[in-house]
């Protein structure tokens, strides 16, 4: 086993195993969030159930938000950027890091890399380590992992003023 993958496996003890089977009650400020987006950034009406069952925690909504960017990503990405602070909060910390968990590197790495700043205009960096500690120690080892395989990240001088990208986006 990987360390990083131990490490992640560590991080989430005591999480459910799997996803809540209960209706989705989700706070109005959400609804109304994903009913603006939906109307002017996504693709299509039929989403804003599956955005809502992403945040009541639904594994499977959450796998389809941020591996079907062509449904239900804006192509905006200061749009898209509150998407996932919003199925965050909702969700909550141990569901949300829980679904980290279950998932390929790639969907881990969509799930994680608007989360706070400078994607997030939501929370800082200090209330994503303070109100949600597993998802956010989930991204530190994740945004670790990225830069030891992106060494330009690491040198000297160079600012890192966005968050960490993918080679292929």
């Amino acid at each position: 086993m990987r360390p990083c993958a131990f490490a992640l496996s560590f991080v989430v003890i005591g999480c459910a195993q799997k996803p809540l089977e209960s209706a989705v009650t989700v706070s109005p400020e959400a609804t109304r969030f994903f009913e603006d987006y939906v109307r002017s950034d996504a693709s299509s009406q039929d989403t804003l159930p599956i955005f809502l069952e992403a945040c009541g925690g639904d594994f499977r909504a959450l796998r389809m938000v941020f591996t079907d960017y062509e449904r239900f990503g804006s192509g905006d990405n200061e749009a898209w950027g509150d998407v996932p602070d919003v199925i965050l909060r909702e969700a909550g910390d141990h569901l949300y890091a829980e679904f980290l968990t279950t998932v390929d590197t790639d969907t881990r790495w969509s799930s994680l890399r608007w989360l706070g700043p400078p994607g997030s205009t939501l929370f800082d960096e200090a209330d994503l380590r303070h109100s949600f500690p597993l998802t956010s120690r989930i991204q530190q080892i994740e945004f670790a992992k990225f830069a030891s395989d992106n060494p330009q990240l690491k040198k000297p001088g160079k600012a890192r003023t966005a968050t960490p990208r993918k080679p292929s986006d």
